[in-house]
């Protein structure tokens, strides 16, 4: 697989890059290119009680999820061009299951210090693939990925545990 480093899971915690870590299986993948920004969307869910009579409602908070969402680019390496379109699948496979036989894998995003406490669900990878090459059998030199990742917990954050940006 192409940029595809098989690494005991332990390993990611050490290096200071860019990169996406599958927390299940040790598998990496370095980002070619920094990209420009991180959209953090922390959304939090009220439900609106609406008393008779009363002209403003009370809300009752019902629950939160963090997502970050950013796009990469993925560039051919390889002479036959193959390595773009395997690393966006290897991406995608972030978000789904194993047929029957094992859930979506967690996903580790380790973004220089940033994130490195925090596992997430790979929520979603559309890409688009561009500039083909005829000769190689119209396989994409360039392909663009939408990462959108959802933080996963065993528990409840506190307030403490929400700011630690680590």
């Amino acid at each position: 697989m192409a940029n595809v480093v098989k690494k005991e899971k332990k390993d990611f915690i050490t290096d200071h890059d860019v990169m996406l870590v599958d927390l299940d299986s040790g598998e990496k993948i370095h980002f070619q290119g920094l990209p420009n920004t991180l959209d953090i969307s922390p959304n939090t869910e009220w439900a609106t009680i609406r008393p008779f009579g009363r002209n403003n409602p009370h809300y009752h908070f019902t629950g939160s999820e963090d997502e970050i969402q950013f796009e990469v680019s993925w560039y051919a390496e390889k002479e036959d061009k193959s390595d773009v379109i395997e690393k966006c699948k290897w991406v995608e496979s972030l978000s789904r299951a194993d047929g029957y036989t094992g859930r979506p894998h967690i996903v580790g995003l380790i973004w220089g210090d940033l994130y490195r406490k925090q596992k997430f669900i790979m929520f979603s990878a559309p890409y688009r693939l561009a500039l083909f090459d005829a000769e190689k059998g119209y396989k994409p030199t360039v392909a663009t990925q939408i990462i959108t990742l959802k933080r996963v917990t065993d528990r409840n954050l506190t307030l403490k545990q929400i700011l630690d940006w680590r």
